[in-house]
């Protein structure tokens, strides 16, 4: 019995080694990003595991083993003294020891893995001087006071989006690197006036006051009953003079006809002005004819909604006039991976909003109150429900199915204060969160909706997976941001319910993969079985 056991332990042993030996050489024959020298420093979001330059041995300096990671850096020197030194060799070694340290960790299809090489080294007294070894990107430890913090500055945006709101983050190595950054939710720094984009004189306000004038809600418009948008380009002049005029679209002739009327003896705007110098520019604007008064005049301006709606429309124009501060930061939010995601809703399919409101959404949270407003008008939202997983409840005190911390609103209007009071109430506490349960809870509460809208934290596990039998409606499932992989049990979640996934401005119609079908998602492919998806990384 004894050999027997031994041969078993042995058998897993030797498959462990060379899944192990595979997904080092997997991360070692990845691109590699060439860098003068670096300084990583370790924060509330990175952790630096050193090494010594030319050696193998590395040090962990503190506890890793709860980090939830997104992300590691390699981080070495290319210099060598010696022909016969490998450093492929001694990358192999290191890799090993970091897995040691941190079992599967090479193997964990979620963390992203980098690896920067650093050139500026010319003999063996510099390289003493320079980092080597690993930087861990992972979920911020924060103290209840950060939680409180970061909630109230969340607060103040969706009270009023003119508000400054950061998003924390929490890879400081991509902007040292000069690398493409997430996108912020806010540009703390003033624009200068050397550079900017041509726009109406008195500002959004004032160009709706304008077309809501000089557009005219009669004659054929209010006989036939129009109520249509207008999409059109101008030319604005090196003076802010108005230009051509082109319809980008079949429009009726009196419609047309009112509309070009109107942007002809509209006063000039400001011009663009690039490096200093007033420039020619273009402005694609979609304008809204209508027979009714309320709407007549509403805009957009490249697909943006003017941001004038924290303001009365008697409210003196000066007063409305938003910055390029502001400007920016709002086109930055309507260019972030949910906001892009919500923009693939089925204009049809009334859908219930679910979304987790723990750790590290605030960002997305504030994207998604902006998009219900910039939405506003063509909502088929019956119900809004957020999770916290639990009020606050301790991890051991957890009952699948019975967890809690679950709050909804089916106001648009209510969402913002909903979203504060979830969040005041709890913060999960582990990893897991309870997404079937509040799912269900909406399910059970809006009988009305088509499907559920599962807004997830790719960054968080599912807890309660084994309630998925008890969904009867079609759950689509929005990831935040865009991870180099989705975990499995949102894709299941979705395929399980006759829903899609959607990821980063794509949707992705799960019934259309079969049993042996691919599906590739950012750098990770999925294999469809009779068991479910499983998941590989694309070479």
């Amino acid at each position: 019995m004894k050999i027997i056991v031994l041969l078993f332990v042995g058998s897993i042993s030797s498959v462990l080694f060379a899944q192990n030996t595979d997904a080092v050489n997997d991360v070692l024959d990845q691109t590699r990003i060439k860098i003068d020298q670096i300084h990583p420093n370790q924060s509330k979001s990175t952790f630096l595991i050193p090494s010594t330059f030319s050696k193998e041995g590395i040090s962990k300096g503190g506890e890793i083993s709860d980090l939830t990671v997104l992300k590691i850096y390699y981080i070495y020197t290319k210099y060598r003294q010696s022909p016969s030194f490998n450093q492929r060799t001694l990358d192999k070694k290191r890799l090993t020891q970091l897995n040691e340290l941190l079992p599967g960790v090479l193997t964990n299809p979620y963390i992203e893995w980098e690896i920067l090489e650093q050139t500026g080294c010319s003999n063996p007294d510099e390289g003493s001087d320079y980092f080597h070894g690993f930087v861990l990107v992972h979920q911020p430890r924060s103290s209840e006071e950060e939680r409180l913090r970061e909630i109230k500055e969340l607060e103040a945006f969706l009270a009023n989006p003119n508000e400054n709101f950061s998003k924390t983050e929490l890879d400081p190595l991509k902007k040292m690197l000069n690398a493409e950054v997430a996108p912020e939710l806010i540009v703390t720094n003033e624009v200068s006036e050397s550079n900017r984009k041509a726009k109406f004189e008195k500002g959004p306000y004032a160009l709706h006051k304008y077309l809501k004038q000089n557009i005219s809600p009669v004659g054929e418009i209010t006989l036939r009953r129009d109520d249509e948008w207008v999409k059109i380009k101008i030319e604005i002049g090196e003076k802010g003079e108005i230009g051509e005029i082109a319809f980008l679209g079949d429009y009726k002739t009196y419609i047309k006809d009112e509309v070009r009327s109107a942007i002809i003896n509209m006063p000039n705007w400001n011009p663009e002005i690039k490096n200093g110098d007033s420039i020619k520019s273009s402005v694609k604007l979609e304008i809204r004819v209508s027979y009714s008064r309320d709407v007549n005049g509403l805009y957009t301006r490249n697909g943006r909604k003017p941001n004038f709606s924290a303001y009365e429309m008697e409210a003196p124009v000066e007063s409305v006039v938003l910055s390029e501060e502001d400007e920016q930061k709002m086109e930055i939010l309507e260019s972030s991976p949910l906001y892009l995601s919500l923009n693939l809703l089925d204009k049809i399919e009334k859908v219930a909003v679910v979304m987790d409101v723990t750790a590290s959404m605030n960002s997305n949270l504030a994207g998604l109150s902006w998009w219900i407003y910039n939405n506003s008008d063509t909502l088929r939202i019956p119900s809004y429900t957020f999770f916290n997983d639990g009020d606050n409840r301790k991890d051991s005190k957890k009952k699948v199915g019975e967890i809690g911390g679950i709050y909804q609103t089916v106001f648009a209007g209510r969402v913002a204060p909903t979203i504060i009071e979830a969040m005041y109430s709890g913060n999960g506490g582990d990893s897991q969160e309870n997404d079937i349960e509040a799912a269900i809870y909406a399910q059970q509460s809006t009988p009305t909706a088509d499907a559920i809208l599962l807004i997830a934290d790719n960054n968080s596990e599912v807890r309660d997976m084994a309630l998925l039998s008890k969904m009867r409606k079609k759950v689509h499932v929005v990831i935040c941001g865009n991870p180099k992989a989705i975990r499995i049990d949102y894709l299941e979640i979705a395929r399980f319910t006759g829903g899609d996934m959607i990821v980063n401005g794509r949707r992705i119609k799960l019934n259309k993969v079969g049993v042996g079908g691919q599906l590739l998602i950012g750098k990770a492919s999925y294999v469809l079985t009779s068991k479910g998806f499983e998941i590989g990384t694309k070479k």
